[in-house]
């Protein structure tokens, strides 16, 4: 009885996971921070025009990934109503597309924040850069949409397993919206956005390199909600994008 408790002891020491691995979206401050804390609920103020109210995104990696060069996001977005209002419409042509202000109304930065993002490790460098974020509406349903976001960077980096890892800034612009005196009605209705796939690239083998996909919540949760929220919200499975698809979108 002994031996068999003692090898039941064993087995559960190593069915244990080393390391917490996930993604993180979250407002107020990085999902670390403990002055101000994080927030799942992002309380986008419609009537702030020319104010960029800023999402913050982190990961973990259950192990090492040596030779990074990019990483790769998709994001699912669920409306709270029946199909997608003319704010949420942020495609090429839509009332709140990425050009409408002569500069994106959604766009990504890669500055840490000292005050908001503790404990959070930056591995960008100098050199790091944001594609322009891009938006595609009713991917699943009249209501939802998927925003894409490519980041890279011109050397490789090795990223550690349990490292908690500032990703990037997302900002949001709601100058377009009605109660910004814009012409897209919506802004306020409730919603969420849930950070899908994470695809950690590589340059192994050439430049061949198979992507380490990182998904489901971390230290907080991958799922961020404006307002009181919608109740449908969900992930679709999303295709991994090659090193040689992800440099298209830098030519």
């Amino acid at each position: 009885m002994k031996v068999a408790l003692l090898l039941c002891f064993v087995f559960l020491a190593y069915s244990v996971p080393t390391a917490l691995a996930g993604l993180d979206l979250t407002a107020v401050a990085c999902n670390s921070n403990t002055s101000p804390v994080s927030s799942s609920t992002f309380n986008l103020d419609c009537a702030a025009a020319a104010t960029p109210q800023t999402l913050f995104a982190c990961f973990q990696l259950p192990t090492t990934e040596d030779s990074v060069m990019a990483v790769d996001n998709v994001f699912d977005l669920s409306v709270g109503d029946a199909g997608l209002p003319d704010w949420w419409h942020f495609e090429t042509g839509g009332c709140n597309s990425m050009t409408s202000l002569g500069h994106a109304t959604v766009f990504a930065d890669l500055a840490r924040s000292t005050t908001l993002c503790i404990g959070a490790t930056d591995f960008w460098g100098t050199g790091g850069a944001p594609a322009p974020v891009a938006f595609t509406p009713q991917t699943s349903w009249p209501n939802t949409g998927r925003f894409s976001l490519s980041i890279s960077r011109p050397t490789p980096v090795t990223l550690r397993a349990t490292t908690n890892y500032f990703a990037f800034n997302l900002n949001f612009l709601s100058d377009n919206a009605t109660q910004s005196g814009g012409k897209c009605a919506g802004c306020g209705i409730g919603a969420c956005l849930v950070w899908n796939t994470a695809s950690v690239i590589n340059i192994r083998a050439g430049g061949a390199g198979t992507p380490y996909v990182v998904s489901g919540p971390g230290l907080k949760g991958n799922t961020l909600w404006w307002g009181d929220g919608t109740p449908n919200c969900s992930t679709d499975p999303v295709k991994n994008r090659t090193w040689g698809q992800l440099k298209s979108f830098y030519r």
